[in-house]
């Protein structure tokens, strides 16, 4: 069974401060989950990042029968990172970008996963599910985002 994952993040540069946040669907069941970035995570494109491995991570370890997750995310450049084990921009492999990389391709070796992505744009009015979902967990990262005034996580 293939589960759909909607996820986002939220990154505020002048105060360091982000949110995450993810929305599963599958035919057995719905659930989302929103909370702070931890503090080794400096960038929008890591709390993305950090936002579709805990989302994954939940679908996975929520069913045993999961084969695979479908992501659907409007970042490109965690979709372009991600995407291959080995592959991502030679030129931006920060150490902590390799690790969330590590991270992911962990978890589906060890839940024998596959994983696919597709990107939604962002910031859109219309009357797709994507864009729906998007735009619900756009709202859920930076709702978490506001949230993380003291730097603790929920992760």
């Amino acid at each position: 069974m293939w589960v759909t994952c909607y996820t986002d993040a939220s990154w505020c540069p002048v105060s360091s401060k982000g949110g995450w946040a993810y929305s599963i669907v599958s035919d057995r069941r719905r659930f989302a989950k929103s909370g702070h970035c931890p503090a080794w995570v400096n960038c929008n494109n890591t709390a993305e990042m950090s936002a579709i491995v805990a989302g994954v991570y939940r679908a996975v370890r929520e069913d045993d029968s999961v084969e695979g997750v479908s992501v659907y995310t409007d970042s490109m450049a965690a979709i372009d990172y991600l995407r291959y084990y080995y592959g991502g921009v030679p030129s931006l492999r920060r150490e902590d970008w390799l690790l969330i990389r590590d991270k992911l391709y962990l978890i589906l070796e060890k839940y024998e996963c596959m994983i696919k992505f597709t990107h939604v744009k962002g910031h859109r009015y219309g009357r797709s599910k994507q864009v729906y979902m998007n735009n619900r967990v756009d709202q859920m990262a930076g709702d978490a985002r506001l949230r993380n005034t003291s730097g603790n996580t929920d992760t």
